[in-house]
């Protein structure tokens, strides 16, 4: 099985708030009429617990 992988990286939780999470979902919804053996992951950085790197390197 095939697998798509959707990443959202939008502060906006709210997608009727921002026209690219819109457009985004118009996509995955043809997708999925075109596709649907695929299986589809989405993974929404700003609701996910990810530490920031700070290293005395990195300025």
């Amino acid at each position: 099985m095939s697998k798509l992988l959707y990443i959202t990286a939008n502060p906006k939780n709210d997608s009727k708030l921002s026209k690219g999470m819109q457009i985004g979902e118009v996509f995955l919804e043809e997708f999925k009429k075109e596709q649907p053996d695929v299986e589809i992951e989405h993974m929404h950085l700003y609701s996910m617990d990810i530490r920031f790197v700070r290293s005395p390197s990195v300025s």
